[in-house]
């Protein structure tokens, strides 16, 4: 039987044994020299990867059986669930404060025709909004009732969205 491996390995050509043939060989000794459940197990997370790139590549351009208003819903829970927390947690009052700042810088950013940077930046220094309400609530200088606090914020806000000045 070795014998028969040896002419049929000798006679492939010299290209052939050399780029396909001894490597192949040498893989295969490597393999066989490890213990069998490493093997296996090098064998299942080469799958599992192969497996995870098929379904995203492949996945991705499904669609998705969502309803309708289900991402508003999803976004009016999340925000619902921030405002209860933010009566004792510290980090859902800053969240809340990001939130309606990055709705503020939106809405003046497409008012005033200046760049998102900027009216960050004008925020961050105190210089805009000139409402004294929402610039402090903003920033995050309130003191007291934070709900009340958050109220006069949003009628400011609500007044320049629909037109009025800060």
């Amino acid at each position: 039987m070795a014998s028969l491996f040896s002419l049929l390995f000798l006679s492939l050509p010299d290209v052939v044994r050399d780029v396909l043939v001894d490597p192949a060989l040498r893989v295969f000794l490597i393999l066989d020299a490890l213990p069998q459940g490493l093997v296996w197990l090098l064998v299942l997370l080469v799958l599992g990867f192969l497996a995870l790139k098929f379904f995203r590549v492949f996945g991705a351009g499904a669609p998705r059986n969502e309803k309708p208003g289900a991402s508003s819903s999803l976004f009016l829970r999340d925000l619902v669930s921030l405002l209860r927390r933010s009566r004792y947690s510290p980090w859902a009052r800053r969240a809340v404060r990001w939130r309606l700042a990055r709705i503020a810088v939106a809405l003046r950013t497409e008012r005033e025709l200046i760049s998102p940077d900027r009216a960050w930046e004008e925020i961050r220094e105190g210089r805009w909004p000139k409402d004294p309400v929402l610039s402090a609530f903003l920033r995050g200088e309130g003191g007291g009732n934070f709900l009340r606090e958050l109220e006069e914020a949003l009628d400011s806000l609500y007044r320049y969205a629909q037109g009025g000045e800060l």
